[in-house]
């Protein structure tokens, strides 16, 4: 049995607030750098939720409008394919 290495996805060159998609046998995920911000009443830099959250909803948005639109084809196939027959 051979053993099936994992797909490698870069990350390089990923801004803060950047998401990628990534799609393997495993399923889909949805890879977000996570900008860090840091005010004059904090020693650390914190997570900008709002930044990370909207880029994950994008993200999300992209893979349902992907969905949508294969689901639009197939259904406009299946109605062309009706009337042919």
């Amino acid at each position: 049995m051979s053993k099936k290495m994992p797909s490698e996805t870069r990350i390089s060159n990923m801004l803060p607030g950047d998401n990628k998609i990534i799609e393997n046998d495993h399923g889909t995920y949805i890879l977000v750098r996570v900008p860090m911000r840091k005010d004059e009443t904090t020693y650390f830099e914190h997570p900008d939720h709002k930044i990370s959250v909207e880029s994950m909803q994008n993200a999300l948005d992209s893979i349902s409008d992907g969905v949508n639109e294969a689901e639009q084809e197939k259904h406009t196939s299946l109605i062309s394919h009706e009337e042919t027959t």
